[in-house]
């Protein structure tokens, strides 16, 4: 019997009835349609494990979602969703969960339930805050808040231990919380485009790869920053920089460093000393330009 079908791109405004007595249906794919409501036999089927709905014209989520206790994976990436409802909480089998895109200003307390899940879409939104409940999300591995309005991020996100990619670029942060610090498995941390005018010591984050905190208000970066050994790439651009540590030049893995549209007075290294970069952009940077500053290329 049938467990898989792939409506997409149809342009269907109503689902047709066949599939209701499919009741072995594993997996529904009716993204890039034209829906604007989920009909309520939908959630009869309760083999479901995969649900994709993105790119419809749906506006809200029925309460009977939680009927569909099998589901690991559930996206409504690109629809016109203003809330998500409470009983989201009861699929407690998610391990994908794509909200991105949407019209969302909040999230249910009851993601604190979803204790499976390991990839989180919610960027392109309009949330301002989010619940502490982030925080009971231990399986998270990747996260994506890029894209709201958010001003700040609970301390709570400390107890997302298994995180390895976390973006919060595109929001309206003035500060993080010194609990990020916490995140001992993230290798990726986004923070571009932001109010940010420090970041606090993260030191402990030794497996991070990649670090972009590009266009913000920085003006000054500690020197733990010279303690991330894994690092390869470092976007400090478009920032208020006086002054960057000069144990940065010197991280081992690193090979990508831009630092372009600050206000640095010099810098105290030997570019020629560094073979291993392979980009350093470091164009409208300077206030004053020092003779410590030798061409790579010589």
């Amino acid at each position: 019997e049938t467990t898989s079908v792939s409506l997409s791109y149809q342009n269907l405004t109503i689902l047709p009835n066949y599939i209701f007595e499919l009741k072995n249906l594993v997996f529904i794919d009716i993204t890039h349609n034209s829906l604007r409501e989920l009909p309520l036999r939908l959630f009869k089927l309760k083999n479901l494990k995969k649900l994709a709905c993105s790119d419809n014209l749906l506006v809200q989520v029925p309460n009977e979602i939680e009927n569909l206790k099998k589901l690991t994976w559930l996206d409504f990436t690109h629809n016109r969703l203003q809330a998500i409802p409470e009983s989201i909480g009861n699929l407690t089998e998610l391990v994908g969960l794509g909200l991105s895109d949407c019209r969302l200003t909040k999230l249910p307390y009851s993601i604190k339930n979803l204790k499976s899940l390991t990839k989180f879409g919610i960027f392109n939104n309009n949330l301002t805050w989010l619940p502490p409940e982030i925080g009971c999300l231990e399986s998270l591995i990747k996260l994506d808040l890029s894209s709201n309005k958010l001003q700040k991020i609970p301390n709570e996100i400390k107890f997302l231990k298994n995180l390895q990619w976390l973006n919060l670029s595109d929001n309206k942060l003035k500060e993080l919380p010194m609990e990020m610090n916490e995140l001992k498995n993230l290798k990726e941390l986004g923070l571009g485009h932001n109010l940010l005018r420090y970041i606090p010591n993260l030191s402990k984050l030794r497996k991070l790869v990649m670090l972009p905190i590009y266009c913000n208000h920085l003006e000054y970066i500690g020197n733990w920053i010279c303690n991330m050994k894994s690092l390869e790439k470092l976007d400090l651009s478009d920032n208020r920089l006086t002054f960057i540590p000069p144990g940065v030049f010197k991280l081992p893995k690193l090979n990508y460093l831009n630092i372009k549209n600050n206000r640095l007075k010099h810098i105290a290294c030997d570019f020629a000393l560094y073979s291993s970069f392979s980009q350093i952009d470091l164009s409208n940077s300077f206030e004053l330009i020092k003779d410590e500053i030798i061409d790579k290329s010589n």
